[in-house]
């Protein structure tokens, strides 16, 4: 299948990320590090794309995307104004463990911890939690949207970002689960593969 170039980018670092406190579908501001890391972004972003005119700019309705994505676009002369919010690329929700520290989780929940590990990939979170396989549905269906020949910056998460990056490179349920989540680096998506390109700090 033919994809768009995307330019994908994880929000940056926020209060919760720097205590190990799953966010989900609940939100938390970036904490000052997580705004230079969006001031990166941005700088990396005008340093690789001329006319912002070709450029169509996605982002999660997740405060802490969207933060991301203004404070990056600002750095980068984008139009703010032309960020289109959708709910697609919001993260995957961890349902009752949204708010909880791992080792929260572990001791509350253990044997939630123990069923996602037999299978990680279709396990579902009691509390309105979300398999992977269910992420990658509604991935899926906003990745098909998008124009072949389209060139695209988007603002995600790290789980849905994952999900992303497997899909467009075609990876197997193991490899897409063993993705890493940059929360400094641009991943640079074409018909050739991945790229990684560093924020200019």
């Amino acid at each position: 299948m033919n994809h768009p170039e995307i330019f994908l980018l994880r929000h940056g670092q926020t209060t919760w990320n720097r205590v190990d406190r799953h966010q989900g579908h609940m939100d938390s501001p970036l904490t000052l590090r997580g705004c230079e890391q969006a001031r990166g972004y941005g700088r990396r972003l005008a340093a690789e794309i001329d006319d912002w005119s070709a450029v169509t700019i996605h982002c999660s309705t997740k405060f802490r995307c969207r933060q991301t994505a203004a404070i990056a676009c600002d750095e980068a002369g984008a139009d703010v104004e032309k960020i289109i919010y959708d709910e697609r690329l919001i993260e995957r929700s961890y349902g009752q463990w949204e708010g909880l520290t791992t080792a929260e989780i572990e001791k509350r929940y253990p044997e939630d911890v123990a069923g996602r590990r037999v299978s990680r990939w279709d396990y579902v979170i009691p509390g309105g939690g979300e398999s992977y396989e269910r992420l990658r549905e509604r991935i899926t269906h906003w990745l098909s949207e998008q124009p072949p020949a389209s060139r695209l910056v988007v603002f995600s998460h790290g789980v849905a970002g994952r999900m992303l990056r497997g899909l467009y490179l075609g990876l197997s349920k193991d490899e897409i689960l063993g993705l890493d989540e940059p929360q400094d680096q641009i991943v640079q998506l074409t018909q050739y593969g991945a790229g990684r390109l560093d924020s200019i700090g």
